[in-house]
């Protein structure tokens, strides 16, 4: 989807969707994590930590890295539109 997915410490609720391989690579109970599009396609993901034991993200983090997402977002769009003119 196109929404940011926000993990934290103690809640369970979004814990069906990590497997067990990103579970040990990354800090995923203390993570935000957003799609890259070019329109609709598909481009990758972002993903932001603290870090295993790292301080919990805060709103004001989780709203900022959203912003940036959206902003990532709107950069490919613009990309892709001019890519398909040329």
């Amino acid at each position: 989807s196109r929404q940011t997915l926000w993990f934290k410490p103690g809640q369970p609720q979004l814990q069906h969707l990590i497997d067990k391989t990103l579970r040990n690579l990354l800090a995923m109970d203390n993570c935000v994590m957003a799609a890259l599009y070019a329109n609709t396609r598909k481009i990758g993901v972002l993903l932001a930590d603290r870090g295993v034991g790292g301080e919990p993200i805060s709103a004001e983090q989780h709203d900022s890295f959203n912003h940036f997402a959206q902003q990532a977002n709107m950069g490919l769009a613009m990309l892709a539109v001019r890519a398909a003119r040329c």
